[in-house]
């Protein structure tokens, strides 16, 4: 599970953070009527019921695509990390199952995906598909998924807090294994889940469900939630 307390080495206002982080580390609600400091940046996390505040620590550059979105990386003090791009997450550190790093090159861009769900209004049609591979904890690497995305009915019994589902836009991503193949130990399928919020051509990744094994699953939330 992630430690739920401040990264004191993300801000010289290490004191506030800490606090807040304090409160959501006792679990249950408390995390949600934590006041954030406003002068940072936090996800909302749930995992196994209990619900956590990261903190943004800063932006890079994707080092293999430099002109693609940049990655956002999400520390808690006890150094468990983060990183998102686009709401994807593409890289995690001192949790249970950890997903060293991926590539996925062709993975399509949110507006091309809400272009083709608006063409395409049968919800759980194929919209796009791609390859992505994972390097993982324990030595495993060359992880190799088939990825297919679909634009989904907002669904019921997430973890969102303080909006509708339906104001936002739901997408499904589902990963099928190609190495190792199918039904050979170590394989597994695994999905996504994403809110976007499009107003006015503007779009907002805000929510995000990953299972990153059969074991490890976590809800991601742009906090606080507007």
């Amino acid at each position: 599970m992630l430690a739920i307390l401040a990264c004191a080495a993300c801000s010289t206002d290490s004191t506030n953070i800490s606090r807040t982080f304090e409160l959501a580390y006792r679990g249950g609600s408390l995390a949600d009527r934590a006041a954030p400091n406003p002068a940072y940046r936090y996800l909302r996390t749930v995992v196994d019921g209990r619900s956590a505040l990261l903190v943004l620590g800063y932006t890079d550059p994707d080092p293999a695509t430099p002109d693609a979105p940049l990655i956002e990386v999400w520390y808690s003090a006890e150094g468990e990390v983060v990183r998102l791009q686009q709401g994807r997450v593409v890289g995690t550190s001192g949790l249970s199952t950890d997903w060293r790093s991926t590539r996925a090159p062709d993975a399509p861009t949110w507006g091309s995906l809400v272009a083709s769900a608006a063409q395409d209004r049968a919800a759980g049609q194929v919209l796009a598909t791609w390859q992505r591979t994972r390097d993982e904890s324990a030595y495993r690497s060359g992880v190799i998924d088939r990825i297919s995305v679909h634009a989904i009915a907002a669904p019921r019994g997430t973890e969102l807090a303080g909006l509708a589902p339906e104001s936002l836009q739901w997408f499904e991503e589902r990963a099928e294994p190609i190495v190792p193949p199918a039904g050979t130990p170590g394989a597994v399928r695994l999905t996504a889940r994403y809110a976007l919020r499009v107003d006015s051509g503007a779009i907002e990744v805000v929510y995000t469900e990953h299972c990153l094994g059969p074991e490890l699953c976590l809800s991601l939330q742009r906090w606080p939630a507007r």
